[in-house]
């Protein structure tokens, strides 16, 4: 994940951990970043966070609910495709 720095007055504007909303970041840890530009005006700089931003609460049971429908899906599409495959073998076993 990134993060934006404004090169007017070098502040946080974007906040993901380690910054926060308002950090002063100096000279040294904007020479980290990769500078944005527009027509040659540096606007401000990406810096590397080295990892995703934490999920509030609302996205963290958004993820759970889903990760439990694809294994529900999941479960139900094996024990379908197992009563089809014995009622398969036992049709085509059968003696005629």
């Amino acid at each position: 994940m990134r993060q934006l720095a404004m090169e007017l007055g070098t502040y946080v504007i974007h906040p993901i951990p380690p910054y926060r909303l308002g950090d002063y970041l100096s000279p040294e840890q904007r020479a980290l970043g990769t500078p944005v530009e527009l027509d040659g005006q540096v606007l401000g700089t990406i810096l590397a966070t080295g990892g995703p931003p934490p999920l509030d609460e609302r996205e963290q049971h958004y993820l759970e609910r889903t990760n439990r429908a694809v294994i529900d899906s999941a479960l139900g599409a094996m024990a379908l495709a197992l009563a089809s495959s014995i009622i398969l073998a036992c049709t085509l076993t059968r003696p005629v």
